[in-house]
């Protein structure tokens, strides 16, 4: 049940390591996507003329913020898995706020349906939100 999902992660890390596989992946891509050419090359017969492929380059920046991400993935994997021995270690004075506050909002939730759509609605909401502050 793992080997797929690893072989994947390992697939994925060792084609981002390869020298020149970005710049070739994505030309591949810009030349599959460019539908024009490709219907002039299989209606003329003649070579190909794709547009100019302009790479991205990756900096180091890049590989930190993949490196954060997967960090923090694991992270929240490990507290999932392991939350209930490290709820035991918290002390109780940490606990008791988020308890209360963890109350409450189960409170504001009945089950009723219409719950479900008013939550699912401020969820979209906050993550328009989030998207249009952040891609702005």
């Amino acid at each position: 049940m793992l080997i797929v999902p690893a072989v994947l992660l390992v697939g994925a890390i060792v084609i981002g390591l390869i020298p020149g596989a970005l710049p070739a992946i994505e030309t591949a891509a810009a030349h599959f996507a460019d539908h024009a050419a490709y219907a002039r090359w299989v209606l003329t017969g003649g070579p190909p003329h794709f547009t100019a492929v302009e790479h991205t380059h990756v900096e180091t920046v890049d590989y930190l913020y993949g490196s954060a991400g997967t960090v923090g993935a694991l992270a929240i994997a490990a507290l999932t898995l392991f939350g209930s021995a490290l709820h035991r270690r918290v002390p109780p004075a940490l606990i008791g706020p988020l308890r209360a506050a963890l109350t409450a909002l189960r409170s504001l939730h009945s089950g009723h349906i219409g719950d479900y759509v008013a939550w699912w609605t401020l969820g979209t909401a906050m993550l328009g939100g989030a998207s249009l502050i952040l891609l702005t």
